[in-house]
């Protein structure tokens, strides 16, 4: 079986918005550098926006880390890797791929995130290799 945040990254992968509220607490938090309020609110407009601006995206768990041996705080760093659809992203980087690298902070309380805090640098649209 997979843990929480393994499906919290198939969520994101498989663009699952209905399955947000099996995976995270009606109460659950979600903050990164720019956006923060209700974690199902929030994450279903960025899934959305996401996909649209890159209609291939996908993201790879780099590494997962139990920040506690009580299973509450997991450390994901992952990998988003995606080619933007349009010039919004930047009209050089239009049809070639991009990753943007980041780190979540995941709290999990009674088998569903609570919380997570989002770390990453959207600058960091780089061509793939």
């Amino acid at each position: 079986m997979k843990s929480i945040p393994e499906q919290y990254v198939e969520l994101w992968n498989t663009r699952n918005i209905k399955g947000l509220p099996s995976l995270f607490s009606e109460s659950a938090f979600y903050r990164d550098a720019l956006q923060e309020g209700n974690a199902r609110e929030v994450l279903a407009h960025s899934i959305r926006q996401t996909a649209e601006a890159f209609p291939d995206v996908s993201f790879e768990i780099v590494s997962l880390t139990e920040g506690t041996t009580d299973n509450q705080l997991f450390i994901l760093e992952w990998l988003m890797q995606g080619t933007p659809a349009d010039a919004s992203i930047g009209a050089e980087q239009v049809n070639k791929a991009v990753a943007i690298n980041g780190v979540d902070l995941i709290r999990v309380e009674d088998k569903k995130i609570v919380g997570i805090k989002s770390f990453y640098d959207s600058t960091q649209l780089i061509p793939a290799v």
